[in-house]
């Protein structure tokens, strides 16, 4: 997206990530987005954990447990 390679992309994708980052577009993340681009995940080892209340506005996590496991698949990922 950065570099306006769009090829590989789906309209449902480009269209989330225009979603996601009016919804993130705020200073503290832009400022936070630069200095990641700048110095790596040396810029973000000194973040304080956001507290509960500040992650609402930016999304839900839901997690489900599966009545299943993948265990057919074997215990390695990414050997097939």
């Amino acid at each position: 997206m950065d570099h306006g390679d769009l090829t590989g992309l789906s309209v449902a994708a480009i269209e989330r990530f225009r979603t996601l980052r009016q919804a993130l577009r705020r200073p503290t993340f832009d400022e936070l987005y630069l200095a990641w681009q700048r110095h790596g995940e040396a810029a973000l080892a000194s973040l304080a954990p956001t507290p509960h209340h500040a992650m609402r506005s930016v999304g839900t996590l839901v997690t489900e447990l599966l009545p299943f496991d993948y265990s057919q698949f074997g215990s390695l990922p990414g050997i097939a």
